[in-house]
């Protein structure tokens, strides 16, 4: 089934509030691409070398001025999709009104919705969160894990693991996490060979260096990873350090031992999903202080992992693209 139609994807990402949007919603139409005329990515903020790798694969960019902006590009040959907190019930109906469908990306579960089809990653999702704010198709779970190529073919495969330890607060660590945990691990854990990937919105290159200079332990800082290189990362190490967001589902994929954390509110209830269904190690909320006595304890744990923890949402996640072109795609058309 070809949809007729072009693709308007609304969504924005940067150093407040990450990249996650971006991520995700760059994952959803490279699984869906193939059945629409265009696609075009409409952004009042987006980092320089996002918006340089979604040309590069053929798609548009167009940075707006303001919310307003994008109801001048809409038009009934358009499919939007929708990625974002700050949206409006109002411009929601809006963006429907003047678009021919309209797919929400949400986590949060929290207003009512006028799209077509909502899609909810999370693997604690579930239909009643949903009762009475939408008559829309729901797309739940890990099946409908919004994940890159790289990361769905890594959750089909096996891979030889290296002794080394990733560490990744996210694409723009908005609180400077990296640096704290990254001291912490320097000090007590010397036998590690650490990796740490810092996003295209860190800033906080100051505070980092300055520790990278004190420490004897050379550290290997990678910087603004496109698809394939984290994915190549990622399934060499053995052990991750990563909050409980896109990332972390990208590190069980590649069969990573996981100790995660939530500093941001909407990685909270996939964290406490994790935590309880699956024994998932943490070092919990750290949106106020970094919890350093929570961390050494995980990381002792963390450790003495044989296997990772999560392995048995591998084989959900490595069929997610097909997923969607089986259930979105009928709903688009």
């Amino acid at each position: 089934m070809i949809v007729s139609k072009s693709l308007a994807v609304r969504c924005d990402g940067g150093h407040r509030i990450g990249l996650g949007h971006l991520i995700r919603c760059l994952a959803l139409v490279d699984s869906i691409h193939s059945f629409f005329v265009s696609v075009t990515f409409y952004c009042l903020e987006i980092p320089d070398v996002i918006a340089k790798q979604l040309l590069a694969k053929g798609y548009g960019v167009v940075r707006l001025m303001n919310h307003q902006e994008f109801l001048t590009y809409l038009n009934k040959e358009l499919v939007v999709i929708l990625d974002g907190y700050n949206f409006t019930q109002a411009q929601e109906h809006q963006y429907r009104a003047k678009s021919h469908k309209l797919v929400a990306i949400d986590d949060l579960h929290n207003r009512e919705f006028a799209a077509d089809a909502i899609i909810n990653h999370s693997p604690s999702a579930k239909p009643d969160q949903y009762n009475g704010l939408t008559r829309a198709t729901l797309l739940l779970g890990e099946r409908f894990c919004l994940l890159r190529e790289s990361f769905i073919i890594a959750a089909r495969s096996k891979f030889q693991k290296q002794k080394y330890l990733l560490l990744c607060v996210g694409g723009s660590d908005s609180l400077g996490l990296t640096a704290k945990i990254l001291k912490v691990l320097l000090d007590h854990y010397q036998d590690f060979v650490v990796k740490v990937i810092l996003g295209p919105s860190f800033q906080d290159h100051e505070k980092l260096e300055l520790l990278l200079k004190s420490q004897p332990q050379p550290v290997n800082v990678l910087k603004s990873l496109d698809e394939r290189q984290m994915s190549e990362v990622m399934k060499a190490a053995d052990y991750a350090i990563v909050p409980s967001s896109g990332i972390l589902l990208e590190c069980v994929c590649c069969s990573c031992k996981v100790l995660t954390f939530w500093y941001a509110d909407n990685q909270n209830e996939l964290h406490d999903h994790l935590v309880s269904n699956f024994g998932s190690l943490s070092f919990g909320d750290n949106r106020q202080a970094f919890q350093v006595e929570k961390f050494l304890s995980s990381m002792d744990q963390l450790i003495n992992l044989e296997v990772p923890l999560e392995t048995s949402m591998r084989g959900h996640m490595a069929n997610s693209s097909n997923n969607f072109r089986d259930h979105l795609i009928p709903v688009l058309a």
